[in-house]
């Protein structure tokens, strides 16, 4: 895998029970790499794990491989409720 992006597409692919209803939109700023993800709502649970440790894999990992491109990656869940609940768990 060539790019951040493909590592996450991948992986979540692989995750997810319906990855074609996922959104990973990436925006990039001067300091850093952000993506937005958005999965259905029976995949958050997937996508979270238990007391936040696969987002907490995911984005670990995401960051080893955006390091390898001299990169900062940022990977942000966009659902209000997935997101509250991932941040605390994964504190």
């Amino acid at each position: 895998m060539n790019t951040t992006e493909e590592f996450l597409r991948y992986v979540l692919s692989i995750l997810l029970r319906h990855p074609n209803k996922m959104s990973l939109i990436k925006e990039e700023t001067p300091d850093e790499t952000i993506f937005h993800l958005k999965v259905a709502r029976d995949d958050a649970g997937r996508v979270i794990g238990r007391h936040g440790r696969t987002i907490s894999a995911i984005r670990g990992l995401m960051q080893v491989s955006a390091a390898r491109l001299n990169k900062h990656a940022v990977l942000k869940l966009e659902d209000e409720e997935i997101h509250a609940v991932a941040e605390k768990l994964s504190d």
